[in-house]
């Protein structure tokens, strides 16, 4: 079940967007202790590393470099590369569970209701 829950629903559901992604996190959080900022703490963690990478190009019938770091890999290359260590360090630095677990009550809800906390 973990296996279907964490790999194979998120490959098929990747096209439908970040908020999918989102509420899964609120369902794991409830059913097994596994939130939002678990995973940002785990990829926080991680280093990755920006490569150049080589491919063969049919038409010119030749390798071919693409230059500007474009794909990303975890172990650290022996070749040009640049680190990619930053982009989940902040996210998970200010993620407050009480203040961004849950959305918002609407603004019109919250008008038309005065008794709404």
């Amino acid at each position: 079940m973990q296996h279907l829950m964490r790999v194979e629903k998120p490959l098929e559901m990747s096209i439908e967007g970040h908020n999918i992604r989102f509420l899964d996190f609120q369902r794991w959080k409830k059913s097994d202790n596994y939130g939002f900022k678990d995973r940002l703490a785990e990829l926080s963690g991680e280093v990755y590393y920006g490569v150049n990478f080589t491919y063969f190009n049919k038409t010119q019938n030749r390798s071919v470099t693409r230059g500007n770091n474009p794909s990303l890999v975890n172990q650290q290359p022996a070749g040009n590369h640049a680190l990619v260590d930053y982009e989940y360090d902040t996210p998970f630095l200010n993620y407050d569970e009480a203040r961004h677990g849950t959305y918002p009550i609407p603004f019109a809800e919250v008008n038309s209701n005065p008794n709404i906390k």
